[in-house]
């Protein structure tokens, strides 16, 4: 058990064991920290720009004090600490002065009222601030957010707050805990980053060091009993060497300064004196502050601390207290360790005579009840200063102290791990000399790198060519150049990769992102401090050598020197980027793998916050290949976190002078990582995201601002030529880059703007040739406030250097001459800024000024208002549009070849529009072509079809023609409105778009009119069928009417009438039937058909004429044929034929004899004659698989070729004569008038009664319109089914590919049934097939519990035919009703025909239906009379009534089902599962859902081969690598088993040309095959005659359940 008084920290959770916890966990929670602690709060938290403006807005609430002060500080506002809320009821009493509140008194103690406080007096200052303010309960002091906020924050979070506190010269949390007695945590690693430059012997040094590391003089303060004297004050008081300075330490009278603090009293804050070499200075070396808050006797561990790190200890404490115990006890323990001792006393009644006391040498006494503020400062500094020199004294560095009971930040795994790792990667670079580091460590990119630029630059711009030269020679020669130098850059990788790159890599793939920032922080802060030293050392090496005045051309080699030794993070990532390139440029099989996905390495490094250098400085070159696959990995990775959808991203670029403040100009606006300091300026370009949030949600917005920090231009250390080419191309790669310019412009110097301005204009005047539109903003720094208005009224002198510019760029790009705003859109009164100094007052003391924040922020306003409202691009397309930009700066002439780029980008752009276009266009016409079916369909005989082929000709090229009219116009739209930088390229295409859109109309009108002539043909074909049938039918029409005019003469009663009645319709009919049966012909194209086969065959194998008739003869008619291979029907020089080698080629015949299931399936989709030409496309279909085997090394036999094709072409002559015999089944003369009967008896009835029935017409009509309502539902069924399935029924396993595949992995995993899994391996098609099969067959079941759900679609399919049919007599009704004869006639009746109801209903129904059947009741009683009103009404009630019969198509076993299910299985097979080609190597199924896609054929996750049967070629031991693993490796491969020849995985592609497997070493594995391999590893062995390999281990934890379980999460997700 803990003791009472300790903290324990659980997680985040804060277990209290005293009330002081309890406050603290009250405290994270008022300020919504509690979710953060501890150490949880990141850059990414806090670093995001919010929809809102911080700068200008009171804080209102205790939850956004936190907002607050990072957005200030993070701004670096050395204001940051000022919080206060401020409240709507705030009144005009705010807090008061000191001076004013303790009245005349302030006069008579000289200012010390201000160290000393009354103790009646401050209460009432606290009431009073907080009556105005905000309720005392409420009140939360300043330091209380700083420490809360430091202990939320992650470890590198807590670096930049410390880092920003340093630059505002502000005190930094240095040592925290939570309540009194908790373990104090001493915060090393936030300091350890920090570097600042001081005097040394009374000089102020260029150098930065390292502020932790060194040992410096320390100064610890701490109190003891009530806070009567402001301890920080003093501080600051003695720190200060003006009147102007801030105050370092927060203090009583600071503004929101309360009277309780709760987590920083037991705070340690540090801060440093540096001195600039002053005389005013308080020492001659920095020293180092310590200031324990709260009354010190409170935290014994936190005291002890800062007196062993101090080398004067200042106490503040009552007189009365020198006199305890205690107190004497801590001050001699001071006094035995050696240490200079102040006391500061005060309530002395017994020494006010005696200011200033002297005990033994080393303890000093003031009272402050005598002395002035000026004198107390005196007398400090006068001490301190007299120590200094003593060389007894102790130093201490932060860095080697002993933390003995104290907890170490830096100790935690987090930041230890990511330590130790970068050690790692410092060990090999301390191995090497500076000046041999890179060559040594980064191989790559050092000569042989710059070699290859300088090949590249040479190719496009042939600047060194001799006259004498052929250019295409030249130019293949620095080709081959090129191709050299990746060589020996590919030779080296192959030999070996630094340990130093290694272990770099290790660094960036740190799965915890808080390890692989502090890894990567340390790495950097290591790197630099490096730099520093041994900079250091190269320069004091040449002031001993040359003394101080050095000569330029001497310390320009110096500087050389150092910029040639620096070595940062960006040349460990130029080191990645020509790894990435060399690998890419290497045939597959000569390829190194590193192990790693370097371009998604350095995307999640971007990510994490970095900045990241997409232009390498060194060689002024982008390595293009490594970029673009970056932006590809950064697009992919932040797709991914957006769900799918690809964020936007502005970019602002900045653009000055070199030195001129570009990088901390951004670094302050927006907190970037950019690199300053360290002794040296950015080279090359680099990136940086930030994300943008918003109060809602919206797509159209922009997410990321892309920021992009450049080089400065007009460098010194280059010549005058290349220093002009360099400046050209960055300017013009900059401003392409940015949707936003900032030129940074250094003070009121305007030599400045000479040399800027010019390279600017004419980079915005290249833009704005090219089609692109950026913007820009002119930033002025350095301009303080006494000539900031002289600044702005030279406005228009600097609009007339930008016009003057614009002039001088026109001339020399030989265009019109111009003016600025003429070429981009700015102005001079909004788009002009002015910022301050950076520093107020002197350095190294001094802070950032409060009038640049100010300014920074308010810049920074407005770019953010710029972003929020641009419209921005996606990565990828940027990405592309960085690297055409590119390579169009590479060449001489940029405008050219840019255009160029951009008129590729335009065609894109055209015909992705021209593909929406056409295929607007096909849907029109394959309306038209619906709507020419039904009419063709529904034509009632040939003269009435011929005008229906005739008219519909004219309608259907009107409809084209207009659609092509108002597509035409929308193009013409297009070309007149396109993308704004394609306009220039656009016009060109106009005229061929149009003639091309042309084309299609006349194509599509001849399509239309070849689907007219075929349906015509078909339709002739069914008339003459039918014109037998309708002949008989007017000859038995006429003999009924004669014979029953004759044989109802006599009277009988109803009874004998009507059975005497069927009896003469029975005997009539039976002879009716015999005359139609004796009429009907036989038909003989069966036997057509196999002449034709016959004919076929022989044509394919002219001398094997006798063995094809023979074998034609042997053949049994069947709709499946099973072709098995055998060794002896193949022929093969080299060697004998395996097992393995029978099985691929029987797949390639498996293969083929579904290809020739799959065509026969399109031919016979509806019932027809035989069609010419349909035997020949299956002998062609036969013949491309064989063409495939005979790829592999493998001829086949004649005999067997000849057994391919007759077992295709048989079953090809079954299919297409059952298909025929349905068609003529269909249209048998005797079917049909059997389908007449009715209506004649209906007429045999009326007639032998004499009598006209109504209500018998109303049934028989209802009859035929339920046949109509069947044949719909039986011609739309399958589309129907397949829909209902997909998106409703099965909505979980048929709604994609990857659904339907893992469900149906997991039935297999369920059944346990090996022989399932070969299936599936060997003929995935097959299997999937069978599988949809059963889906279709549980859809259809009827299990007697009334969910059959074929049942319930087809009950709603008829429920809706019924209401059209419905509507449609309603239709009728209302026509007949309103035509003006019905309405004038003046019969009680209103009698009509029955052939005039079904000719209107005809016309209506027509455009839904197939409503010939109806049109034979007009044939046989159509001259019939019924009431209007009466026959409507009952027609209405027994179509309500009305139950087409669908029983047909439920049964499992009928032949409609059948047919049925085969349109359901087609449409599944293609709207999900698609391609269905499986891997080469491992059998896995292509993962694209189109069939017969365009492209390579993949999969993202393979299986291991040995379920495949793949085996080494020796051992014969099953393989258990996927394809991936063995792509990216060395191994070597058959083609199929069937040669000699070893191919490299790596080169797979030229076997296997239409697979991509992309190689990883490490690929995405699917666990479920691993399963199964070990599970039936003997079944395997079996099945494929080989040998276990020596499986992992861990596959054997694998579990069928574990499997299943995470195929279905899989599937959820």
């Amino acid at each position: 058990m803990a003791d009472s008084g300790t903290s324990t920290l659980v997680g985040s959770v804060i277990t209290s064991s005293d009330a002081a916890q309890d406050e603290y966990v009250t405290l994270l929670k008022k300020l919504d920290l509690y979710k953060y602690f501890p150490n949880k709060m990141s850059r990414d938290d806090v670093l995001a720009l919010v929809d809102e403006d911080l700068d200008n807005k009171k804080i209102e609430k205790q939850k956004d004090l936190c907002r607050f002060f990072l957005h200030r500080l993070l701004s670096c506002n050395y204001n940051a600490r000022d919080l206060e809320i401020v409240t709507d009821k705030k009144t005009n009493s705010m807090v008061q002065d000191p001076k004013q509140t303790s009245g005349d008194s302030a006069n008579t103690t000289s200012g010390i009222l201000r160290l000393i406080g009354n103790r009646k007096t401050v209460p009432d200052v606290h009431v009073a601030c907080s009556s105005s303010i905000i309720s005392q309960s409420d009140e939360i002091h300043p330091l209380d957010v700083v420490a809360a906020v430091f202990v939320c924050s992650d470890p590198i979070l807590k670096q930049d707050i410390a880092s920003c506190l340093w630059k505002c010269k502000l005190a930094i949390p240095f040592i925290t805990s939570i309540g009194s007695h908790g373990i104090p945590t001493v915060h090393i690693w936030p300091l350890k980053g920090m570097s600042d430059k001081w005097s040394k012997d009374g000089v102020l040094v260029a150098e930065e060091s390292s502020i932790v590391s060194v040992p410096f003089l320390t100064i610890g303060f701490f109190r003891f009993q009530s806070d009567s004297v402001k301890k920080s004050n003093i501080i600051n008081m003695i720190m200060s060497d003006t009147e102007k300075t801030h105050p370092i330490f927060y203090h009583r009278n600071a503004v929101g300064s309360t009277k309780k603090r709760i987590v920083s009293d037991g705070m340690v804050e540090i801060s440093w004196y540096l001195p600039n070499g002053s005389a005013d200075n308080m020492c001659l070396e920095p020293v180092t502050i310590l200031n324990l808050r709260g009354n010190a006797a409170n935290y014994p561990r936190q005291l002890q601390t800062v007196i062993n790190m101090s080398s004067i200890c200042c106490i503040v404490c009552p007189a009365s207290d020198l006199d305890n115990d205690d107190k004497q006890s801590i001050v001699e323990s001071i006094k035995e360790k050696n240490k200079i001792i102040i006391v500061v006393t005060y309530d002395n009644e017994d020494t006010k005579g005696m200011p200033v006391m002297r005990i033994e040498n080393n303890l000093l006494i003031l009272n402050t009840e005598c002395l002035t503020e000026a004198n107390l400062k005196r007398h400090v500094r006068s001490f301190i200063k007299e120590w200094e020199g003593n060389t007894s004294i102790t130093r201490t560095s932060i860095e080697t102290f002993s933390w003995a009971d104290n907890k170490v930040d830096q100790n935690a795994n987090e930041i230890k791990d990511g330590i130790s790792q970068a050690e790692l990667v410092m060990i090999y670079v301390l191995q090497e000399q500076m000046e041999f580091r890179k060559d040594k460590l980064l191989p790559l990119h050092r000569d042989l790198w710059r070699n290859w630029v300088e090949a590249e630059n040479e190719i496009q711009r042939l600047n060194k060519i001799p006259k004498s030269r052929d250019i295409a020679e030249y130019r293949n020669e620095k080709e081959l150049v090129k191709v050299t130098i990746r060589n020996k850059q590919a030779n080296l990788l192959q030999s070996s990769v630094s340990a130093a790159i290694l272990h770099f890599l290790k660094s960036l793939s740190f799965q915890n992102k808080v390890t692989r920032a502090v890894c990567l922080r340390w790495l950097k802060i290591r790197l630099e401090t490096l730099f520093r030293k041994e900079a250091q050392m190269i320069t004091k090496t040449n002031i001993m050598q040359h003394g101080v005045s050095t000569s330029n051309e001497k310390l320009s080699k110096v500087q050389e020197t150092q910029r040639k030794g620096y070595l940062g993070l960006e040349h460990f990532f130029r080191e990645l980027g020509q790894i990435y390139e060399v690998t890419q440029s290497q045939t597959p099989g000569k390829r190194y793998d590193i192990g790693y996905d370097l371009p998604q390495l350095a995307a999640r490094y971007i990510l994490d916050g970095h900045s990241f250098e997409i232009f390498d400085g060194d060689v002024g070159f982008i390595p293009i290949t490594w970029i673009s696959a970056v932006f590809k990995s950064l697009s992919k990775l932040i797709t991914e976190d957006n769900g799918g959808r690809s964020p936007k991203c502005t970019v602002l670029t900045v653009y000055g002078m070199q030195s001129s403040g570009k990088s901390t100009l951004l670094n302050t606006m927006f907190g970037c990582q950019f690199p300053v300091g360290a002794g040296r300026c950015t080279r090359g370009v680099q990136v940086q995201m930030l994300k943008l949030h918003y109060d809602k949600v919206d797509t159209e917005k922009v997410d990321y601002i892309l920021l992009i920090d450049t080089e400065g231009v007009r460098s010194p250390e280059m010549s005058e030529e290349t220093r002009r080419r360099r400046d050209n191309e960055i300017t013009t790669f900059v401003v392409g880059l940015g949707h936003k310019t900032i030129i940074n412009l250094m003070g009121e110097n305007t030599s400045y703007l000479t040399e800027v301005l010019p390279i600017a204009v004419r980079a915005f005047l290249r833009m704005e040739s090219v089609g692109l539109d950026p913007s820009c903003s002119i930033v002025y720094q350095n301009v303080d406030s006494q000539s900031r208005g002289e600044m702005s009224s030279q406005n228009m002198k600097l609009q007339e250097e930008l016009d003057t510019h614009t002039r001088s760029a026109c001339v020399m790009e030989k265009k019109e001459e111009r003016r600025f705003h003429d070429v981009i859109q700015f102005n001079v009164e909004t788009d002009v800024h002015y910022v301050p100094s950076l520093w107020e007052g002197e350095i190294p003391m001094a802070p950032v000024s409060r009038g640049y924040t100010k300014s920074t922020s308010e810049l920074k306003k407005g770019l953010k208002e710029f972003c929020k409202h641009s419209i921005g691009q996606d990565i990828s397309s940027y990405s592309l549009h960085v690297n055409s930009l590119w390579r169009a700066i590479t060449k001489d002439d940029f405008v050219y070849f840019f255009r160029n780029l951009l008129e590729t980008e335009a065609r894109e752009c055209l015909d992705k529009f021209w593909c929406d276009l056409v295929w607007t266009f096909r849907v029109e016409a394959s309306k038209c072509e619906a709507r020419l079916h039904n009419d063709i369909t529904n034509s009632p005989n040939s003269a009435k079809l011929e005008e229906i082929c005739r008219s519909s000709r004219e309608k259907m090229s009107e409809v084209i023609i207009a659609c092509h009219e108002n597509l035409r116009a929308t193009l013409g739209d297009f070309f007149r409105e396109p993308p704004q930088k394609y306009l220039q390229h656009m016009c060109q295409w106009e005229a061929s778009s149009i003639d091309g859109l042309c084309h299609i109309k006349e194509d599509l009108i001849k399509e239309l009119e070849l689907e007219i002539v075929n349906l015509r043909l078909l339709k002739s074909n069914i008339f003459l069928v039918e014109s037998k049938v309708n002949t008989l039918k007017t000859k038995i029409k006429d003999e009924v009417v004669a014979l029953l005019s004759k044989e109802n003469t006599v009277s009988k009663s109803v009874q004998g009438t009507r059975e005497e009645m069927m009896i003469l319709f029975e005997t009539k009919w039976k002879r009716w039937i015999l005359e139609v049966k004796q009429m009907r012909e036989v038909h003989a194209q069966q036997s057509s058909i196999d002449r034709k086969a016959i004919d076929i065959l022989i044509e394919k194998f002219p001398t094997y004429k006798a063995l094809v008739l023979d074998k034609w003869k042997q053949i049994v008619p069947s709709e499946r044929r099973e072709i098995k291979i055998q060794q002896i029907n193949l022929l093969k020089c080299q060697t004998d034929l395996s097992d393995n080698i029978l099985a691929d080629v029987q797949k390639l015949v498996d293969k083929s004899m579904n290809d020739v299931e799959k065509r026969l399936t399109e031919l016979t989709r509806k019932p027809s004659p035989y069609q010419n030409g349909s035997l020949e496309k299956i002998v062609q279909t036969v013949s491309r698989r064989k063409c495939e085997i005979e790829e592999l090394g493998l001829k086949l036999t004649t005999d067997f070729e000849i057994d391919i094709c007759i077992a295709a072409v048989s079953i090809a002559v079954t299919a297409l004569s059952k298909n025929e015999k349905k068609f003529y089944r269909y249209f048998d003369p005797v079917r049909l008038l059997e389908k007449e009967k009715k209506n004649i008896l209906i007429l045999f009835e009326t007639n032998y009664e004499k009598t006209s029935n109504a209500l018998l017409f109303v049934r028989r009509v209802c009859e035929v319109l339920t046949n109509v309502i069947q044949q719909a539902i039986e011609q739309n069924i399958a589309r129907e089914i397949a829909d209902d399935m997909r998106n409703k029924v099965y909505f979980g396993v048929l709604n994609n590919k990857k659904s339907f595949l893992y469900t149906t992995l997991c039935q297999m995993a369920q059944d346990g049934i090996f022989s399932n899994f070969m299936h599936y391996i060997r003929n995935p098609n097959k299997a999937i097939e069978e599988t949809l099969d059963r889906y279709i067959d549980e859809y259809s079941s009827d299990n007697g519990d009334n969910s059959c759900q074929l049942r319930i679609l087809l009950e709603r399919l008829v429920n809706g035919y019924v209401k059209d049919i419905i509507t449609y007599a309603e239709e009728t009704q209302t026509q007949l009703s309103g035509n003006d004869d019905y309405r004038m006639r003046k019969d009680v009746t209103k009698d009509i025909t029955l052939q005039r109801w079904i000719k209107t209903f005809m016309k209506i129904a027509s455009v839904k239906f197939v409503v010939n059947d109806i049109r034979s009741l007009s044939d046989m009683f159509g001259g019939e009379t019924v009431d209007l009103k009466y026959f409507s009404n009952e027609l209405l009630k027994q179509l309500k009534l009305s139950t087409p019969k669908f029983e047909h198509l439920m049964d499992l076993h009928n032949a409609e089902y059948k047919e049925m299910k085969v349109g359901v299985m087609n449409l599944l097979r293609h709207l999900v599962v698609g391609c269905t080609d499986a891997c080469p190597f491992c059998g896995e199924i292509c993962i694209c859902s189109q069939p017969n896609h365009r492209g390579l054929h993949e999969t993202p996750v393979h299986r291991p081969q040995g379920c495949n049967g793949y085996k080494a070629d020796v051992s014969r031991v099953l393989t258990m690598e996927s394809c991936q693993k063995l792509v990216a490796s060395e191994y070597e491969f058959t083609p199929s088993r069937t040669s000699d020849t070893w191919v490299p995985y790596k080169q797979y592609q030229t076997v296997h040309k239409g697979w991509k497997i992309p190689g990883d070493s490490n690929p995405l594995t699917s666990t479920f095959w691993e399963w199964f391999m070990i599970t039936y590893i003997k079944e395997l062995e079996q099945e494929h005659k080989g040998k276990a390999p020596n499986l992992p281990e861990v596959w054997k934890t694998y579990t069928k359940e574990r499997e299943i379980e995470k195929l279905k999460a899989d599937m959820a997700k």
